[in-house]
């Protein structure tokens, strides 16, 4: 069982296994020295009900859980299922089981190569996201409905109208406080990702864009440093302020908390400005700076010790104001790109690097983050109440997608949607997509290229119906290629690491890595240490990666040797300073685009990464961006190719068929069993499906397409 079961969707195979032990009777695989007998049977439905692996129905047992990629330093025909616990039917934390088989990830990260984010299916929608229903006139919907046969798993969407009626999944990711204090960001407005001074930063439109932060005795602080990054996109018009950060309520006379902002007055001049205020019955104080308006990313700071304001613009001190006493609190909420009290002053540009401290830093403080700050991440200290690195993207990104693909059925012609950026609908029908007028279940397919925006996706499905009627909806979908990530490297591909030391594929010690939770550390015991991967499985061959562009991010404070093996048998080198490392040990991305390589077309070392003087370095997502075509990572293109490879009686080939491209792990088949295998063989010829064979303490996964 292959490939396609993943989290609580059903996978229907033309062939299965049943194995029957000789001397207790039917299991489906458990590690023991007894004698199997292996016997083909099909059509079975691979299905999993919560967590619980079901085989027509009934239980299945799993031996072994194998990391995909395969540990360091190991190949792929490491015996898995000798050195890992048995799972009995439940899988509270299994990823994956075998190598790159079944993967029981969230909804919204990376499935195998057809499911590139999945937006409805059985197990719900994506844990960042909310599904939201309209109608007019009367309308029910049903998530879990049970009454009709969905194409997959148990469930489908129902949705009844008396006049129109739909739904749709919308994102609704926080914003993340890196500052330990718990003031996650709430977006509202056509936020969107974009690159800031230091990796991402959220751009605001000037009309409705804002992150909004919940009111807390820490947001409220007598002493006050407010501190961002900001990218100035236009000059505001005369008499209109564009806010920065605001906690600040009221006008100059019982105001209360504190706010940076920029404006035009009335007269034409452009200027900066740091208040914060008082309280009941006093003025607040302003330290405003005129200056002439430049467009681009500036440092914007301000401060207030009890006494004096202090307003800072890109590393120097440009403005005082004088007063004495305490910030006055409010129950306000903080925010950004917009005013605390009233729904104006909203920004237009970028901001990134918002942090809130219930001190006042020093100038000489203020002069290390502008010069040190300008390229990296600073960390929170213990006086900061709020730290907003951006970071996190609070849209998705399905510009790699290839489709958005769902199963129908209906008596009208539905609308579909998606809101990209937010605000912004774009309509399609599902009749200009094949549906063809009936009330049967039925694939609907839109490609990618038919939408715009999709790196900033806000509402990833919606669906109306526009008259009277029901309509169901099962197993919605982007499909695409997917990189090398958290779902760890790609079938055909073996791992190798060189030098000693420690080596951990998925290691998860650091507080916050680019993507996923998980990052490559290399930590060399002396000397040098560095990993690769190879196209070595089920043999040596290459990938074409013309015109593609290599990225990946790296943590490393020393200058790291990058490399790939185009053709095999000849490397070509770089170094990391080449490509944007600034020298320090700060998560970077490098992009090393396609003209810096030569023979692209034919490359056996995907990726190899070394430190020459043994220093400890992280490598995060490492992926081959604009891809001409899916990497052709199988032998199995033709009957003929898959035959020879059978008759040299060398690999066990487990395989997935989706969008051309076929995942691989090795085995290594012993001799003795050469005659077995071209029995199998020749039974696979019948049966172009899945297979498993078992001899004693060798159990091998293989598998093949169906001939177009």
């Amino acid at each position: 069982m292959v490939a396609r079961t993943v989290k609580n969707l059903a996978a229907v195979f033309v062939t299965a296994l049943l194995m029957t032990s000789t001397a207790s009777g039917v299991v489906y695989y458990c590690y023991t020295v007894t004698t199997f007998r292996a016997e083909v049977i099909g059509p079975s439905i691979v299905t999993v009900s919560g967590r619980r692996l079901l085989v027509d129905g009934s239980p299945f047992a799993v031996k072994g859980v194998c990391y995909s990629p395969t540990p360091a330093g190991e190949g792929p025909d490491f015996p898995w299922w000798g050195a890992y616990e048995i799972y009995e039917n439940d899988f509270e934390n299994i990823r994956e089981m075998g190598a790159n088989t079944i993967r029981t990830y969230n909804a919204g990260i990376v499935y195998f190569n057809d499911a590139y984010y999945w937006v409805y299916h059985d197990d719900g929608t994506p844990p960042d996201a909310q599904v939201y229903t309209w109608q007019g006139g009367g309308g029910s919907f049903n998530g879990q409905c049970t009454e009709i046969t969905p194409p997959e798993g148990a469930y489908s969407f129902k949705t009844t109208s008396a006049n129109w009626a739909g739904w749709g999944v919308f994102i609704e990711r926080q914003v993340k406080d890196n500052s330990g204090q718990g003031n996650h960001g709430t977006v509202s407005g056509a936020v969107t990702d974009n690159s800031g001074k230091i990796h991402r930063a959220l751009g605001f439109n000037g009309t409705n864009a804002y992150v909004s932060v919940a009111n807390s005795a820490s947001l409220n602080p007598t002493r006050v440093t407010v501190e961002a990054w900001a990218y100035f996109a236009e000059q505001p018009a005369s008499g209109v302020q564009q806010v920065i950060v605001s906690k600040f309520v009221g006008v100059s006379w019982n105001s209360s908390g504190y706010q940076i902002h920029i404006e035009t007055t009335s007269g034409g001049q452009f200027q900066i400005a740091f208040g914060v205020g008082p309280g009941q019955s006093e003025y607040g104080s302003w330290a405003v700076y005129p200056t002439t308006f430049v467009s681009g990313w500036h440092h914007l700071v301000g401060t207030f010790d009890g006494s004096t304001l202090r307003l800072y613009y890109d590393g120097s001190q440009v403005a005082t104001a004088s007063w004495t006493g305490n910030i006055a609190s409010n129950t306000y909420a903080l925010c950004v790109g917009r005013k605390a009290d009233a729904s104006s002053g909203f920004f237009r540009g970028i901001i990134d690097e918002v942090r809130v401290e219930n001190q006042a830093i020093s100038s000489t403080e203020v002069s290390y983050r502008y010069n040190n700050g300008n390229g990296r991440y600073l960390g929170p200290n213990a006086n900061t109440v709020l730290l907003f690195h951006f970071d996190t993207p609070v849209n998705i990104d399905l510009s790699k997608a290839k489709t958005l693909s769902f199963w129908v059925k209906t008596t009208s012609d539905l609308k579909v949607e998606i809101e990209t950026p937010r605000g912004v609908n774009q309509t399609k029908w599902i009749s200009n997509y094949g549906w063809d007028g009936t009330n049967t279940w039925q694939e609907i397919t839109i490609p990618a290229s038919d939408w715009t925006n999709l790196d900033q996706v806000y509402c990833p499905f919606k669906i109306t119906i526009t008259v009277s009627g029901t309509f169901y909806i099962d197993k919605v979908r982007w499909t695409g290629f997917t990189p090398y990530s958290d779902g760890g490297i790609p079938g055909g591909v073996r791992l190798l690491t060189w030098g000693t030391g420690y080596f951990e594929a998925r290691y998860e010690g650091l507080p916050e890595v680019p993507e996923g939770g998980r990052c490559f550390i290399t930590q060399p015991s002396g000397g040098f240490g560095g990993w690769g991967l190879f196209a070595m499985l089920p043999h040596d061959h290459t990938v074409d990666l013309s015109g593609a562009t290599l990225k990946f991010w790296v943590k490393t404070p020393e200058n790291l040797r990058v490399e790939i093996e185009a053709p095999k048998g000849t490397r070509q080198t770089k170094y990391i300073n080449q490509f944007g490392w600034d020298g320090t040990d700060t998560w970077q991305e490098i992009t090393i685009p396609a003209s810096e390589w030569s023979n692209l077309e034919n490359v056996y070392g995907l990726f190899m990464v070394t430190a020459e003087s043994g220093s400890t370095f992280y490598v995060d997502f490492v992926r081959w961006e604009n891809v001409l075509q899916p990497p052709q990572l199988s032998i199995l293109e033709n009957r003929s190719v898959l035959d020879a490879a059978w008759s040299q009686h060398l690999y066990v080939v487990m395989g997935f068929w989706v969008d051309r491209s076929v995942d691989l792990s090795r085995s290594w088949v012993r001799e003795n069993l050469k005659s077995g295998f071209v029995k199998m063989v020749e039974r696979w010829k019948n049966h172009p499906a899945v297979l498993m064979w078992a001899f004693g303490n060798e159990v091998d996964v293989y598998a093949g397409r169906k001939e177009n």
